[in-house]
């Protein structure tokens, strides 16, 4: 799976594309929201798993939290994206449907309910 930042020149319409995934990168990332949402784990930098492609140094933390925030931008230039337990799990439901079919034009936004500074793209061929 690859992981990209598209800058714009407004910062709302900013967007962190997770594309050209296999089957079986999909269900990684199933399994690591899950965990999220489940409080397995409290955090993951999204840019260090092995399923993942960062292009051109994108870097993203996902972390829980006690609000839905969304992706947020560090001073060092790193995207941070925090949700609840509930928040992951609302996700880990709207990318479930990636896991079962080969569909190379399906795509879907994420984060849609969090307020967001940029947004998040999962998008089989990269296209939305």
């Amino acid at each position: 799976m690859k992981m990209d930042f598209l800058n714009s020149e407004a910062a709302q319409d900013s967007i962190i594309r997770l594309y050209c995934f296999s089957t079986d990168e999909i269900k990684q990332f199933c399994h690591l929201l899950n965990s999220l949402a489940t409080s397995a784990i409290s955090s993951s930098a999204l840019h260090e798993q092995p399923f993942i492609q960062s292009i051109n140094e994108c870097r993203l933390t996902l972390r829980n939290g006690k609000r839905d925030g969304g992706i947020e931008i560090a001073a060092d230039g790193s995207f941070e994206c925090v949700l609840t337990p509930i928040g992951w799990e609302d996700e880990l439901e709207r990318i479930k449907p990636f896991t079962q079919d080969d569909d190379q034009g399906r795509y879907q936004w994420l984060l849609w309910d969090a307020p967001t500074e940029v947004r998040l793209l999962l998008s089989q061929n990269g296209d939305w």
